[in-house]
């Protein structure tokens, strides 16, 4: 699961625009994960799955939160290009 929800964030920030019109139709799925809970052998395994959840749930309601994590993505790709 972590690694779906790392993917959409991927796509999120580096993908077309088209995909956080895409993922918005799913939101309630992404917001079901923000309370998730798994405990294995009395520890918490679900806080990444939480946190990666709880970021999607921000870029997907706050338009400009979104776009300013494609902009820093973008600044991200260009220096890593340019190495």
């Amino acid at each position: 699961m972590k690694k779906t929800l790392n993917l959409m964030e991927y796509l999120l920030k580096n993908g077309c625009p088209r995909f956080a019109i895409d993922f918005r139709e799913e939101i309630f799925r992404i917001r079901m994960l923000t309370e998730f809970t798994h405990k294995e052998n009395g520890d918490d395994k679900s806080a990444s799955i939480v946190d990666v959840s709880v970021r999607l749930n921000e870029m997907l309601e706050n338009e400009d939160f979104l776009n300013e994590e494609r902009r820093k993505a973008d600044v991200l790709r260009l220096k890593l290009k340019s190495k």
